[in-house]
């Protein structure tokens, strides 16, 4: 006698919902660069040039600036829902609960108040949708 696999309607459906998942998810890209235009004063102009696939349900940006750094002003193609504040130093959040066509850019300035500050500027992309989220570091800016 043989023996076949028997799969119920309800098991096979969710076979299949699996599967399309899988795929779906495994072509979600999330890709970052930043460029910074450095001035006398001090100011340092970062432009983030954000593109992503799939659908998403929020996108943040995290930057963490080094002691001595502090942000001026934060800009872009849509302003975030959520940003951190003209002086605000260390870890600074912005976010996107409804999230900015793909590709978008995300400017921000900040002042390299303290003359012996160094280090870099780090980043990070992170963005929602209905799975896991998916990261994406963005390059270090240095601080001249």
């Amino acid at each position: 006698m043989k023996k076949y696999a028997f799969y119920t309607p309800v098991t096979l459906a969710f076979l299949v919902v699996c599967f399309i998942s899988s795929i779906a998810i495994a072509d979600d890209t999330l890709n970052a660069k930043a460029s910074a235009v450095y001035g006398p004063d001090g100011m340092v102009e970062v432009s983030n040039t954000i593109e992503y696939t799939g659908d998403i349900s929020a996108i943040a940006i995290k930057v963490d600036l080094p002691h001595g750094v502090e942000l001026q002003s934060a800009t872009g193609d849509i302003p975030p829902a959520i940003s951190a504040r003209k002086g605000d130093t260390g870890l600074l959040e912005f976010a996107w609960v409804t999230p900015p066509a793909s590709p978008f850019t995300f400017k921000y300035s900040a002042l390299v108040y303290d003359k012996d500050a160094e280090g870099k500027i780090y980043a990070s992309v992170t963005y929602r949708r209905t799975g896991s989220p998916i990261y994406a570091d963005i390059d270090p800016i240095d601080i001249k």
